[in-house]
């Protein structure tokens, strides 16, 4: 157990860790691929956000919009770059570029703001169940699968996230709606981190499972080899304060699939229901040749 978290914590410390070139660019270390074998994409969005956060100027980061442009590896590091392209009196604008050697990874538009007053209103919760109570999707995973798929080898220990799900039927049933709510939070123990340290955990682990709703209505597993599934981009919206070592329950949803495309939003909640954070992802998608 003491290894595991060793491992889990020095995976989570790498995102937060860059070495600053002469270029001006800040290289990251080489990271965990995601099921596909290439670089998991829930990296590239966390790093976008902490490489941006460096020259936020103290602002308080309240979006994100990234484009995936090529799949990268986990073995080679990768490059930001980051531009100031607005600083006015409330907000700021960075434009944050990745590259692996000479070829883009992404690119994203990080906005900061400072604080304001305004209407409130919030949409509730749907899932009310207790998280403590809800079933480990590793363990759910063995009781429906022969043999550990791609995704539950992905989530397995020493993975830094862990997830659970209401129930093996409202999880895994095929339905005309496609929908899945799951919680999920960053393995404890944590170091001590910051309010923005923590956007950066939560752009990490808001790319797990976002594809996989897509599929809900279709008899088919995600992920797995007779897939090809590549996400074209990804923004968050923040809300609130994010605490990422507290589970945060995932309520989401694809509202179409054509074309080739699927389009999937998630709104993420706090323990006591407040919506704290926006997600909307991409994803093309279709039966592999």
């Amino acid at each position: 157990m003491a290894t595991e978290t060793r491992a889990h914590q020095r995976e989570l410390s790498e995102l937060f860790e860059f070495e600053p070139l002469e270029t001006g660019m800040l290289r990251a270390r080489p990271g965990r691929a995601n099921p596909y074998g290439m670089l998991f994409g829930g990296q590239l969005i966390g790093q976008s956000i902490a490489t941006a956060q460096v020259h936020g100027d103290g602002r308080s980061l309240h979006s994100l919009h990234l484009n995936f442009i090529k799949p990268g590896n986990a073995q080679d590091p990768i490059d930001f770059a980051v531009e100031r392209l607005r600083d006015g009196r409330s907000f700021s604008t960075r434009l944050v570029r990745a590259v692996q050697g000479t070829v883009p990874l992404a690119t994203a538009t990080a906005s900061f703001r400072t604080g304001g007053d305004g209407f409130h209103h919030q949409r509730p919760p749907a899932e009310t169940g207790d998280p403590e109570a809800a079933m480990d999707i590793v363990e759910a995973s063995a009781l429906v699968e022969d043999e550990p798929g791609p995704f539950t080898i992905f989530v397995a220990r020493p993975c830094p996230v862990e997830l659970r799900i209401p129930s093996l039927d409202r999880f895994y049933r095929t339905s005309d709606e496609a929908r899945r709510n799951y919680w999920i939070r960053v393995r404890p123990p944590l170091p001590d981190l910051t309010a923005e340290d923590h956007k950066v955990l939560f752009g990490y682990i808001s790319d797990l499972m976002l594809a996989g709703v897509a599929m809900v209505p279709h008899l088919l597993p995600m992920p797995g080899s007779h897939l090809r599934s590549v996400s074209l981009d990804h923004a968050i919206w923040f809300h609130g304060p994010v605490d990422c070592s507290r589970w945060v329950l995932f309520e989401t949803e694809c509202s179409i699939a054509a074309n080739g495309c699927n389009l999937t939003r998630a709104h993420a909640y706090d323990e006591n229901g407040t919506l704290i954070a926006s997600i909307a992802q991409e994803v093309l998608q279709s039966a592999a040749p």
